[in-house]
């Protein structure tokens, strides 16, 4: 069955191959035309359209010198396997605003301490939610376009107590950290690494605003 619009067609993935039963004997013949159904025929014209507009950016010539895992790096960044981000670079190339005006602010200081306590899969699950992808650039986050930015959200530093999630706008390269105060700045401190790691893991806090 395929949803057209959220109509289901019947499609016979072979002539008349809705008047044959599913049996042990052709099992393995089916589940061949199904995938070939749901990755090649199904978005042939999805395929496509992807491939005219790459071409028109990207001379084929240049494609076919890479491999399919060097492809993906070029386009997806840089896979860090089972270690964390380089912290360091990350930080070096991140801009401030909505009042976080650089990295001397005590907000953004004790961010850069979060980040730095983190495990890698929890940076990689922060750029994840910052930017929609949990892979650095391929040559460095100098390299990310636009650069990441964090900035205040709501942009008050009234709002310092606030138990608001980070959000993000992963589009922009932009996380919105609101100014997490408290009785101390290990309290505040600790309530910054909790709201993230909340939105972090349970994948929320996306906005457009």
């Amino acid at each position: 069955m395929e949803d057209r619009l959220g109509a289901l067609t019947e499609v016979e993935l072979k002539p008349g191959g809705s008047a044959i039963p599913v049996t042990s004997s052709n099992v393995v013949e089916y589940v061949h035309r199904v995938a070939d159904f749901r990755l090649n025929r199904q978005m042939a014209g999805a395929v496509s359209a992807f491939l005219r507009g790459f071409f028109d950016l990207v001379k084929p010539g240049w494609v076919s010198a890479f491999n399919e895992w060097e492809l993906q790096a070029l386009i997806s960044g840089r896979e860090t396997g089972e270690g964390g981000l380089d912290v360091a670079d990350m930080r070096a190339h991140t801009v401030y605003a909505g009042g976080y005006h650089d990295e001397g602010h005590p907000v953004i200081q004790a961010f850069w301490r979060v980040v730095a306590s983190l495990t890698p899969a929890q940076q990689r699950g922060l750029l994840k939610f910052a930017t929609g992808c949990s892979r650095p650039p391929l040559l460095g986050f100098a390299h990310l376009e636009p650069p990441l930015c964090v900035a205040m959200a709501g942009g008050v530093l009234e709002d310092a107590g606030t138990e608001r999630l980070p959000t993000s706008s992963a589009c922009i390269n932009t996380l919105k950290l609101p100014p997490y105060g408290g009785p101390s700045p290990e309290q505040a401190e600790r309530r910054m690494r909790d709201k993230l790691l909340y939105s972090i893991e349970s994948k929320a806090g996306f906005d457009l605003s």
